[in-house]
């Protein structure tokens, strides 16, 4: 569940898109030390620790994903994850997609059950996604050099990212046109610096 910032700065600083990402990884922690909402989820299956911009120290907006995984999962096992994380006070507002039983989606998928929860906390409104597989629902990929990759990420190329993320954001392209990856992939293979080099990286790949 995206629920993206409205950002008013035309151009920020290096600084504060650093001071931003600082400030999101700290309120992660604290919202989930306040709620315990990876508790709920552990009742549930086998939780992997906690991936995408939290990971790689690149949030420039409140979300966060992860993977929930048990070796058979019923359409009732779902039904009761999702009854429970209802029953949590801090629950705004919860999203379901079932993909095992209805992969109708014009867009790739993964299969399995998806959950995207709203929970407010302090002044943002996260976004916590989350899939719900089985091991033979996964397709297995090569995200682990991935990681690395993002993680010794140079700081010119981390701002790069926070930057170009940020302005997708204001310019109400990212969730739509654009998604994280499109933004690592090009800052690690095409040395992409900017968002207007990055729209026209973009524009030469359509």
């Amino acid at each position: 569940m995206m629920h993206l910032p409205t950002f008013t700065i035309s151009n920020p600083s290096v600084q504060w898109l650093r001071n931003e990402q600082e400030r999101l990884v700290n309120q992660a922690n604290k919202m989930m030390a306040e709620t315990k909402i990876l508790d709920i989820f552990k009742q549930h299956g086998n939780l992997s620790p906690i991936d995408g911009s939290y990971l790689y120290r690149l949030m420039i907006y409140p979300d966060l994903d992860i993977a929930l995984t048990a070796n058979k999962i019923t359409k009732k096992d779902f039904a009761s994850l999702l009854s429970n994380l209802a029953s949590q006070p801090y629950v705004r507002s919860i999203e379901t997609a079932d993909t095992v039983n209805f992969n109708v989606s014009k867009l790739p998928r993964p299969k399995g059950y998806w959950i995207g929860l709203e929970i407010p906390f302090q002044d943002d409104r996260w976004g916590i996604d989350c899939w719900f597989q089985q091991p033979d629902w996964q397709v297995r990929q090569n995200i682990n050099n991935y990681t690395v990759r993002l993680r010794n990420l140079n700081e010119t190329g981390r701002d790069a990212v926070l930057a170009i993320k940020y302005q997708l954001i204001k310019n109400g392209t990212y969730g739509k046109q654009y998604m994280s990856r499109d933004v690592y992939n090009a800052v690690l293979d095409n040395n992409v610096r900017s968002i207007n080099d990055f729209e026209e990286f973009a524009q030469s790949k359509s």
